[in-house]
């Protein structure tokens, strides 16, 4: 390369170059802030030669495989308690609006998912309308 386009190169990378370093260095000063198990376990794997983050992904990985059941049992506790009536023994005010919010969350979620996996919002065109017409020159509003 010529200087001049050696020049140009170095002056649009350089502010990407600057910011790529500000994020390692970041990443270094907060690795060696570590404490704890974490930090012992860096340790090993350094030590080793090995990558901590892809051993804590197949531990963690491992761990869920193991506390399925746990967590069927745990399901399956939670729903004798709310049929039984023991969860609205102490039923409040606090407790409805934790209740509704979570209500709503599962609404816009369901919405969402609905939205997304058709591609609208708006309900199918039957056979019968008198938008079918239109479909054969223009563009169909449900897609």
């Amino acid at each position: 390369m010529t200087s001049k386009v050696c020049d140009v190169v170095c002056k649009v990378t350089k502010p990407f170059v600057n910011v790529a370093l500000k994020i390692e260095n970041r990443a270094v000063r907060k690795t060696g802030a570590l404490q704890g198990v974490v930090a012992e376990q860096v340790a090993v794997h350094d030590a080793a030669g090995t990558d901590a983050a892809q051993a804590s992904t197949r531990r963690f990985v491992l761990e869920q495989q193991s506390l399925i059941n746990y967590r069927v049992a745990r399901f399956f506790h939670e729903a004798r308690y709310v049929a039984n009536g023991e969860y609205f023994k102490d039923y409040d005010y606090k407790q409805f609006i934790i209740d509704a919010r979570m209500v709503t969350k599962m609404i816009v979620l369901y919405l969402l998912a609905y939205i997304f996996a058709r591609g609208t919002f708006f309900p199918p065109i039957k056979p019968d309308s008198p938008y079918v017409e239109s479909l054969k020159t223009k563009t169909n509003p449900n897609y």
